[in-house]
């Protein structure tokens, strides 16, 4: 007999809510900047006229598929400024937060297919900053992800193109807002409500996490969760006090013995003479006990 050891209604879940934004051609990144002048890359150069009329991005230091696709316009600078983009219906331009004007003639498409695709390695997932990423749903919506040193979103000069049905605007705001959520929090609660497991597993088989422990960060400011079977994440400390909870639990006070094996992230574990669990440090997410059939 197998019996599920879930930890869905576990204690240890923090009941804090998150907010997370979908977006309908928002004009509104999820993050902000406290700097009056952005500081997208190393040795940048931002210039603006004494009119404050026009923002030219230097691509001095940004990669050759960054040059290929923004060809010293504004198109980088928008699409990273890192905060809200307004637009002034009188001089008609759009407008950053420290005042900068932009014209919407020096705004261009990115050639997404000239962009890395998003994909985890060995259960990691690593964003870069200042990084544009080609981005494919699993119904097949392919659309501009950019990256900042906070957050992710969709790329304003993607998003402002008007190319995607008021459905599609909605998927992919959830889509990011998924990442954001996971790099911006540690806590998964309010990401669990929101979005079903279904759908987690779906996005994490997306971008090749497979369930166990994983981590996900911006610019190597990593954040460790757990991936459930069930699609269920559970946060570093979770795992940790859930684990610890077991490990200090007498199993065969509970009514198991000694010949139940505790498969843990697919780790067979068996108590030891006393009715004490040894489970490691990297396991702890899912747990199945397979009880002897006499039992």
């Amino acid at each position: 007999m197998i019996e599920y050891f879930g930890q869905t209604n576990s204690s240890f879940y923090n009941k804090s809510r998150q907010k997370v934004l979908n977006n309908k051609l928002s004009l509104q990144y999820l993050a902000t900047t406290t700097s009056k002048t952005p500081s997208l890359l190393k040795n940048n150069v931002l210039k603006k006229s004494s009119q404050r009329d026009t923002a030219v991005f230097s691509t001095e230091g940004l990669s050759q598929c960054d040059k290929k696709n923004n060809n010293e316009n504004n198109t980088f600078l928008l699409d990273f400024s890192g905060g809200v983009v307004g637009y002034d219906y009188m001089k008609q331009m759009y407008t950053l937060d420290d005042g900068t004007l932009i014209s919407p003639s020096t705004i261009h498409p990115v050639n997404k297919e000239s962009c890395s695709t998003l994909y985890a390695e060995n259960n990691n997932l690593l964003f870069c900053s200042n990084t544009y990423y080609n981005y494919k749903e699993v119904n097949g919506t392919n659309w501009l992800m950019a990256v900042n040193k906070n957050s992710v979103y969709q790329a304003f000069s993607d998003s402002s193109m008007g190319n995607y049905s008021v459905d599609e605007y909605q998927a992919i705001g959830k889509t990011y807002g998924f990442f954001s959520s996971l790099i911006e929090t540690p806590y998964p609660v309010a990401l669990n409500m929101y979005y079903s497991n279904n759908e987690i597993l779906e996005v994490m088989k997306n971008v090749g996490i497979t369930p166990g422990k994983f981590t996900i960060g911006i610019d190597n400011n990593m954040r460790t969760y757990y991936l459930c079977k069930d699609g269920t994440i559970l946060s570093d400390e979770q795992v940790r006090n859930y684990r610890s909870t077991l490990n200090n639990v007498n199993v065969f006070e509970r009514g198991y013995t000694k010949d139940d094996v505790w498969m843990v992230d697919g780790v067979e574990i068996r108590p030891d003479e006393q009715g004490y669990l040894h489970i490691p440090d990297y396991l702890g997410a899912d747990i199945e006990v397979i009880r002897n059939s006499s039992n």
